[in-house]
């Protein structure tokens, strides 16, 4: 889910405009998993980039 910061004021548009993108973007790599196309993620906790195959394997970047 995507953070904001504590004191940005988002308008109803704001908040709209944001959950259509993430609408948007789930939708997507849902669409690619269907195809059997990997997905590029990012994982925080290795601090690296890394592609998600359907079959849940995961490669990451060197």
């Amino acid at each position: 889910m995507v953070q904001i910061q504590e004191n940005v004021t988002l308008s109803a548009a704001d908040r709209e405009l944001d959950d259509r993108m993430v609408r948007m973007v789930h939708n997507a790599v849902e669409r690619s998993k269907i195809k059997g196309a990997p997905v590029a993620r990012y994982d925080p906790i290795r601090k690296e980039a890394y592609l998600e195959y359907p079959d849940g394997k995961k490669r990451y970047s060197k």
